[in-house]
């Protein structure tokens, strides 16, 4: 396939930040919570925008476009030959979804995969200015970014703009969830994007929901997030929690990925 907190671009969780915690099984009914009067919102009812990914045949996320549904390229990861260094980048060509903070053609951030814990760096601020370069918030270990959100799970959490998501493998079903949670308790979750893979074919698909859309940087930030689960890679930081891989990568089965609001 070719992503603000209130620190670097869209991303950066500040190291020993707490990490959310929440058992597998609860992570994994996310859809089916409801209240007693009110049925799960359906997310084929919302407004929401399709991309598609792409890359040639064995590239995966690693070298890839992610394309919107006129065939506009809106961002692109690209990787040297050893896959020791991933850049991710905006199109230079602006695009319709003033979601983003930083301008267009501009680096998002640049994974470095050749160590035990991999690196992402991040070139600019949350206004779009380029950081210096031994600014604390240039670069964190993928894993203190985007860390897991237990030590029994595979889950993930991402943090935008103070709010926080989580990224969970569901196996057997066909893509990644981005859920919000309403302000009521009892309130059932609302999917914020989909992730789904393309059966059979050399793409995949990301369904992203109008109020995801609207929200500063969260499309960036998702896409850098979907870059590193999907990269295949392992973050350091367990033995059994190993990235899941891109079925165009590593031909692994169909899986799916909850993204939901916690906090």
């Amino acid at each position: 396939m070719s992503a603000i907190i209130t620190e670097p671009p869209a991303y950066p969780l500040a190291p020993g930040a707490a990490s959310a915690s929440s058992s597998s099984q609860d992570l994994l009914d996310l859809d089916l919570r409801t209240s007693s009067s009110t049925p799960p919102p359906a997310y084929t009812e919302r407004a929401s925008r399709k991309f598609r990914i792409t890359a040639a045949p064995g590239s995966g996320m690693l070298n890839a476009t992610i394309l919107d549904a006129a065939g506009r390229a809106l961002y692109t990861t690209s990787s040297d030959a050893k896959l020791k260094k991933t850049t991710v980048r905006r199109a230079a060509v602006p695009a319709p979804y003033p979601d983003s903070d930083l301008d267009p053609g501009k680096e998002l951030a640049r994974v470095g995969w050749d160590r035990s814990s991999p690196r992402v760096r991040f070139l600019a601020d949350v206004d779009g200015t380029e950081l210096p370069k031994k600014s604390k918030k240039h670069k964190l270990k993928c894993k203190e970014w985007l860390p897991r959100a237990g030590a029994d799970t595979q889950s993930r959490v991402l943090t935008v703009h103070g709010t926080r998501y989580t990224i969970t493998e569901r196996k057997g079903a066909n893509g990644y969830l981005l859920c919000s949670k309403d302000d009521a308790d009892a309130s059932p979750l609302l999917p914020l994007a989909r992730w789904r893979t393309m059966s059979g074919a050399q793409s995949q698909q990301l369904e992203v929901f109008d109020e995801a859309c609207a929200a500063p940087g969260l499309l960036d930030a998702l896409v850098l997030a979907l870059v590193v689960v999907q990269s295949g890679q392992p973050l350091g930081d367990a033995p059994d929690c190993l990235n899941i891989a891109s079925p165009m990568f590593s031909g692994t089965a169909d899986l799916a990925c909850y993204v939901c609001f916690i906090e």
